[in-house]
């Protein structure tokens, strides 16, 4: 893990089938969409970062494929604040009729949520 990118975000490398998966964190969006896309200029942003730690710098060639997704951060309660400063922890309700919803959360804890909700 770079833990402070040029812009303050992290950086993960993480070992993956005698490769290796490169991510960072939120980039904000004007508009969401129902379809993500990785942003070009976060793919160049990622190799450009890796390039400082990773004894072969990686090229646009070396991208197999990419990930993008919406981070469905639970509102603050206290009124708006900037995404970095927003929890990254999850909430669950439990409506009247006992569906859970969770909201917010990380994909790092995604399975442990799960179970929560499972031993509920």
């Amino acid at each position: 893990m770079i833990p402070e990118t040029s812009d303050g975000r992290v950086l993960f490398a993480v070992p993956w089938h005698n490769e290796v998966v490169l991510g960072t964190t939120d980039t904000p969006v004007g508009k969401p969409s129902l379809e993500p896309r990785a942003l070009e200029k976060e793919i160049d942003f990622i190799l450009q970062t890796a390039s400082g730690y990773l004894h072969n710098a990686p090229t646009r060639k070396d991208v197999l494929s990419v990930f993008a997704g919406l981070r469905p951060l639970a509102a603050p309660e206290k009124g708006s604040q900037k995404t970095k400063e927003i929890s990254r922890s999850h909430k669950i309700i439990t409506s009247a009729s006992d569906l859970f919803t969770i909201i917010g959360g990380k994909w790092t804890t995604f399975r442990k949520m799960g179970k929560i909700c499972w031993i509920q």
